[in-house]
């Protein structure tokens, strides 16, 4: 089935034909094009027919396992902020059916959002979350509350690199007016994100009310 967009587009492109030159029997279509649309070609012409070849410029690389590493970003595998103890292993995580993020479920683990940007990308938010505590005790993250503003933060990456961070910022916000929205504005340039719960504990709901928001900005080396 073609989509819309192709339908469109070919019937722009019948029309401008259709508009183009003069007509021999009226019908707007040029006499030596309607010959060579019903004119069935010899065989000895159809060996001749050949496509145009097209010139890629585009770089072309084999599906072995060296290129397929050089073409995938490095991933964050541990993540450090040794001014209140956080040392802790990082997996990649995605978004649940529900649509709401994907979160480990060991408190000790802390999850990358992998559809957003990596660790030491030039653009984007690099976002890590984590629970506050779990039925095993309070989790790392249960330190993001008391970070100051110029703990470093260093993130290391399965290629052996380590991208080094200092924090910028750090907010305790109710969930249910935080802005969710600055963490994904790509206008702000690359930064690191932690995001865990806080505040007091909702027996009703079962949650926390509070998000603790940690923003880090890159060191360059």
């Amino acid at each position: 089935m073609h989509s819309a967009a192709h339908v469109a587009a070919v019937t722009a492109l019948v029309a401008t034909l259709v508009a183009c030159g003069g007509s021999g029997d009226g019908s707007g279509i040029p006499e030596a094009l309607q010959r060579a649309a019903t004119a069935s070609p010899a065989p000895s012409e159809v060996a001749s027919i050949q496509a145009p070849a097209a010139k890629i410029n585009a770089p072309v690389f084999t599906a072995t396992f060296e290129n397929l590493a050089k073409q995938r970003v490095p991933e964050p595998v541990h993540l450090k902020v040794a001014d209140v103890g956080i040392d802790m292993d990082v997996t990649d995580v995605g978004l649940l059916s529900d649509g709401t993020l994907e979160i480990p479920e060991r408190a000790a683990v802390a999850g990358w959002y992998r559809a957003m940007a990596a660790p030491g990308e030039d653009d984007g938010v690099a976002l890590f979350a984590a629970h506050v505590d779990d039925p095993y005790g309070l989790g790392p993250f249960a330190s993001l509350r008391r970070i100051s503003e110029g703990a470093e933060v260093d993130v290391a990456l399965d290629d052996g690199e380590t991208v080094k961070y200092r924090v910028s910022a750090v907010e305790e916000t109710s969930k249910e007016t935080v802005g969710f929205e600055r963490i994904l504005d790509g206008s702000l340039g690359h930064h690191l994100v932690m995001v865990t719960c806080g505040g007091e504990f909702d027996w009703d709901t079962r949650h926390y009310e509070d998000n603790v928001i940690v923003w880090a900005e890159r060191v360059n080396d």
